[in-house]
C-alpha cells in the first residue's frame, strides 16, 4: 500500500479563513458601535442647542413686553428666516392672577418633532389677565 502524503496547508488555510471571519465580525461590531455613538452625539448636540434656545427665550420673556411669538434659528442658534431654520421655537405667554405663564417649545425645523419644552411662571404685579376668557381686574 502506498501512503498518501498530506500537507498541512489545507488545515492552515481553514484556520486562516476562520480567523479572517472572526476579525470581520469583530470589525462590523466596532463600526456599529461607532455609528451609534456618532448618532447619539448628534442627538445630544441638538438637545443642548434646543435647551439653550428655550432658556434664552424664557429669560427674554420674563421681563416687560412679553408676547407670544414664533422664532426661527439656524444650526448655530442664531435667528434666521423660516426657510433656513433648523429649529423653530414657539413662545406662548399668558398672564393670570399677576403670574406670567411662559411656555417655550423648541421643535425640529424640518420634521416639527418637539426637541425640548420649558414652562415657567414669573410674578408680575399690576399686570392684567391675558388668558382666554379673562377679564381685567
Amino acid at each position: 500500500m502506498k501512503k498518501i502524503k498530506t500537507f498541512g496547508s489545507g488545515l492552515f488555510l481553514l484556520e486562516l479563513m476562520i480567523s479572517i471571519a472572526f476579525f470581520a465580525i469583530a470589525a462590523a461590531g466596532c463600526v456599529q458601535i461607532f455609528a451609534r455613538a456618532h448618532s447619539l452625539s448628534g442627538q445630544a448636540e441638538r438637545l443642548d442647542q434646543a435647551v439653550s434656545i428655550a432658556q434664552s427665550l424664557t429669560e427674554e420673556n420674563s421681563g416687560q413686553n412679553a408676547e407670544s411669538k414664533t422664532w426661527y434659528y439656524d444650526d448655530q442658534g442664531v435667528t434666521c428666516e423660516e426657510t433656513k431654520a433648523v429649529y423653530q421655537a414657539k413662545v406662548a405667554v399668558q398672564t393670570q392672577d399677576q403670574m406670567r405663564q411662559i411656555q417655550v417649545t423648541v421643535e425640529d425645523g424640518i420634521s416639527k418633532t418637539v426637541l425640548y419644552r420649558l414652562e415657567t411662571a414669573v410674578y408680575c404685579p399690576g399686570e392684567a389677565d391675558t388668558r382666554a376668557g379673562g377679564s381685567d381686574e
